[in-house]
């Protein structure tokens, strides 16, 4: 791990099967790379794949001296795993804690209306780009990451709410400076 600069890293928070294929993250495992984030001062991106995960990290973060706030960002939509509905993450939302930020991923979604439900309840964070997702509209795949990301900071402002700059969002995540 020589990457100094090195500000964010996503953190699985457990196994699942999206799919066809295992994401397999013992809790031992997680709870190794939680104390190498936080020894490192990165701040983890806690991708939740299921409710339980939530469970976990909040269980790890009781043992660990990680980064605060938590950031718990939540990947509906895989199949065996959580579906992609309002009601789920109406529900997802009880279990997230009242200290913690959360946020959704736009995975294999060809609208945007779950980000804007996301938003409107209040979600710290909307994850987007070709990694998760290539669609502008139920219709056209989107040429670049550019068009994505205009598409959602549109929504955001015509929901009322303001994009974070970069030293604003490292404020809001605890992101220490770096040599």
């Amino acid at each position: 791990f020589k990457c100094p600069s090195v500000e964010m890293t996503s953190l699985n928070g457990g196994s699942n099967n999206p799919g066809d294929a295992v994401y397999a993250n013992s809790l031992p495992d997680v709870h190794y790379c939680a104390t190498v984030a936080a020894e490192k001062r990165i701040v983890p991106e806690y991708e939740v794949f299921e409710i339980g995960m939530i469970h976990s990290i909040c269980e790890i973060a009781s043992q660990v001296d990680v980064s605060r706030p938590l950031l718990i960002n939540t990947v509906f939509g895989h199949r065996g795993t959580m579906p992609a509905t309002i009601d789920t993450l109406v529900h997802f939302r009880h279990f997230v804690p009242r200290d913690a930020l959360w946020g959704v991923t736009h995975f294999g979604r060809h609208g945007f209306d779950f980000l804007a439900a996301a938003i409107g309840m209040g979600a710290d964070l909307v994850r987007i780009g070709f990694e998760d997702s290539k669609f502008i509209d139920p219709e056209q795949r989107a040429e670049n990451n550019l068009q994505l990301v205009d598409k959602l900071a549109r929504l955001i402002r015509a929901m009322d709410r303001e994009i974070a700059t970069p030293d604003e969002a490292r404020r809001m995540l605890n992101v220490q400076p770096k040599p």
